[in-house]
């Protein structure tokens, strides 16, 4: 069964699947053009939060938030099913 992301993100044509050249049962999600432009804006606007989120915290505060943050997301892993693993 596919990701439910993926298909979402189908149906807004953001991706497309292919079939995978090296498995015929797998399918492969690429980003479109329009996903592609999609995902640098993405980018930038995180980059333009965290760099907001710095000025107003300073440098220490924010790397420490930065590395809480990331100690928190390392107990999830995105690949299981959903609901396979709770919030620490």
């Amino acid at each position: 069964m596919p990701c439910p992301l993926l298909v979402a993100c189908e149906g807004t044509v953001l991706v497309v699947r292919q079939a995978d050249p090296t498995d015929a049962r797998a399918k492969i999600g690429l980003f479109t053009n329009s996903g592609a432009l999609w995902l640098e804006g993405f980018r930038g606007a995180i980059s333009q939060a965290e760099a907001a989120m710095r000025d107003e915290l300073g440098d220490p505060r924010m790397d420490d938030l930065s590395a809480v943050l990331r100690a928190y997301a390392g107990h999830f892993d995105t690949l299981a099913p959903e609901g396979s693993k709770a919030a620490p």
